[in-house]
């Protein structure tokens, strides 16, 4: 399913399932912390040499975002995040 959404380019349903924003939005993780979200498709399990993800093997580890920036700031207009992407 999740290699479908990717391959349809339907980020915006495998972000709503994406563990750090669901343990963020329940309260549970990085309270008072903001996130661009990706715009970009995951990066953990891709094969930067190939451009294709690894298959899902005994662990079921599936592709997700990896390396995420976050931050905090009060009065948000002090950060202006100028790009937020996976390297290609």
């Amino acid at each position: 399913e999740v290699l479908g959404w990717i391959e349809l380019g339907k980020l915006e349903e495998l972000y709503m399932r994406d563990q750090l924003f669901v343990q963020q939005k329940l309260g549970n993780a990085f309270a008072g912390y903001t996130e661009l979200r990706p715009e970009f498709k995951p990066t953990y399990k891709l094969d930067v040499a190939t451009g294709q993800y690894e298959q899902m093997g005994e662990k079921c580890r599936v592709p997700a975002w990896c390396d995420r920036i976050l931050f905090r700031d009060s009065d948000r207009s002090r950060i202006d995040p100028l790009t937020y992407s996976r390297h290609e």
